[in-house]
């Protein structure tokens, strides 16, 4: 309501101590969206340094393009389609979780790390699988949801890039469009077959991602399907930068993101449990957050060193029934 929607402010603290804060609303960017923001000014600061820099290309289009053509695509058969595919695809659909969550009810958080060893691990087991280390983290959140909950058909939220368009790259705004993934898996299958359907899921979402959930939704609804029932399990896992802030002569250190890091950005607040991971040189780190009033901090801390027992597990043993690596875990 009160513009700009981009705030900076540079805090001199000292001669040669500074705090530069940016204060950006998400109805402008996105995830991707920092990451050119940081190579662009990290290239504006070279030249007004008088160092080697290279002009900033001239974008041949700006969001409000996108926005339109947006805005047009969603009355068009390609349009129709993608929601005639989701629809289908989400016939039949069931919570992960019974019960129904209360908007606003206080949350909590668990943190969550996977040491740099496992993650090289994981990342060639995922390649060897012609798979990304995205699916294999995916492939161990339903194998864990599937042992606390029993249930095997198993819907995932989360979050693609929805960067498809030509000349989209270079782009500041929220292109960033939520998905849900689902997955039938059973015990008796191994961590590398139910790879192997998570990826197809992933896949299958990815080709569809174009279509605004909020659009989704309500062709759902029309259907007699609750979107919110879908969103009740949101994962996602943030790359590292393509280009870190780099600013000559300047030592840079990051300060995070203060306005609740890990927190995830959902159309419906109707989410049960969230893990928000971050791929960082020593690992991956993040939180697990989840509402307070359905799940408790104790249970969802087993869960988590749950998963990344079972994940060290399912790289050693990949050809193992999901039920025995689970059940070999809870003994």
């Amino acid at each position: 309501a009160r513009p700009p929607l981009l705030r900076a402010r540079l805090l001199r603290l000292h001669a040669d101590d500074h705090v530069l804060l940016l204060t950006l609303h998400h109805a402008i960017a996105d995830g991707w969206s920092i990451g050119v923001l940081f190579e662009e000014l990290s290239n504006r600061y070279a030249a007004l340094a008088g160092r080697p820099s290279v002009p900033l290309p001239k974008l041949p289009l700006a969001f409000s393009d996108v926005a339109r053509w947006q805005r047009w695509w969603c009355g068009t058969d390609a349009a129709r389609r993608q929601a005639a595919d989701w629809t289908e695809n989400l016939r039949g659909a069931a919570p992960v979780f019974d019960g129904e969550a209360s908007p606003g009810a206080s949350t909590g958080h668990y943190p969550v790390s996977l040491e740099r060893e496992l993650i090289g691990r994981l990342t060639a087991f995922a390649g060897r699988h012609n798979s990304t280390l995205f699916m294999c983290l995916l492939t161990g959140l339903k194998a864990l949801l599937l042992a606390q909950t029993g249930r095997n058909d198993i819907s995932v939220a989360t979050a693609m890039a929805n960067r498809a368009q030509p000349d989209t790259d270079r782009v500041v705004g929220p292109f960033e469009n939520t998905v849900i993934v689902r997955t039938r898996i059973t015990p008796e299958l191994s961590f590398a077959q139910a790879l192997a359907r998570v990826r197809k899921s992933v896949l299958d979402a990815h080709a569809r991602q174009e279509l605004p959930f909020n659009i989704l939704a309500d062709h759902l609804e029309q259907e007699g399907i609750d979107p919110a029932s879908l969103l009740q399990v949101y994962f996602t896992l943030q790359n590292p930068l393509r280009q870190p802030l780099d600013l000559a002569d300047v030592a840079i250190e990051s300060i995070g993101n203060v306005a609740r890091e890990g927190q995830p950005v959902l159309p419906i607040d109707q989410t049960w449990l969230s893990l928000m991971l971050k791929e960082r040189p020593t690992g991956i780190t993040g939180s697990c957050n989840y509402k307070g009033e359905l799940l408790d901090g104790r249970r969802v801390g087993e869960w988590m060193a749950n998963l990344v027992a079972l994940l060290d597990a399912a790289v050693a043993h990949p050809n193992t029934p999901l039920g025995r690596l689970l059940a070999r875990r809870a003994a």
